[in-house]
């Protein structure tokens, strides 16, 4: 059985969950900072079309992962699909990310 199925939907799959990652938190950086979880937060993100494509390609991604399992072994398919963890949490977006929480007060 070719193993260069699996890998390219598993590399599909990373690519998908990396693109909502950044998506998403575009999305959340626009919507007006509160003090804590508001249900009206739900509503405001899903008025962003950023944060609904975040979760289009979160259900893409759950799509090539099931792929990708089904073409080949978990051995194959998860080193491939772990690259995802690692890539959008650059030291860029971390530390932008500790910037938004200082300015909002949170750190």
């Amino acid at each position: 059985m070719a193993t260069w199925p699996a890998v390219l939907f598993a590399l599909l799959a990373a690519a998908s969950n990396a693109l909502a990652t950044v998506l998403q938190r575009r999305a959340a950086r626009t919507v007006p900072l509160a003090p804590g979880l508001r249900l009206g937060l739900l509503v405001d993100l899903l008025h962003r079309v950023a944060w609904l494509g975040g979760m289009l390609a979160v259900i893409a991604a759950a799509c090539f992962q099931a792929l990708a399992l089904s073409q080949g072994a978990l051995s194959v398919v998860q080193p491939s699909s772990s690259w995802n963890s690692r890539w959008p949490c650059s030291s860029a977006g971390w530390s932008s990310a500790a910037g938004s929480r200082a300015a909002a007060g949170w750190a």
